[in-house]
């Protein structure tokens, strides 16, 4: 069984139900981050630990050939 995960949505809306899917797909009651998901939020030596929703799409032309490669090996 395969669940496909847009981890914009996901960031966008934590308690939204897309979250409630995901968590139920994996069997757990609610997603909720951990102290290691926690301590990532924080930088470190000024590096971003984040982007903006939709970041990828600036490298959509850069990539195109790697992802038709990648969708090409993934299973129907």
């Amino acid at each position: 069984t395969a669940h496909t995960v847009d981890a914009d949505a996901l960031l966008a809306d934590p308690a939204g139900a897309l979250c409630a899917a995901l968590a139920a797909f994996l069997g757990l009651p609610s997603l909720q981050p951990g102290a290691l998901s926690q301590a990532a939020g924080h930088g470190r030596k000024g590096l971003p630990v984040a982007f903006a929703p939709g970041h990828a799409a600036h490298y959509q032309e850069a990539l195109a050939e790697a992802f038709v490669a990648l969708d090409s090996t993934a299973p129907d």
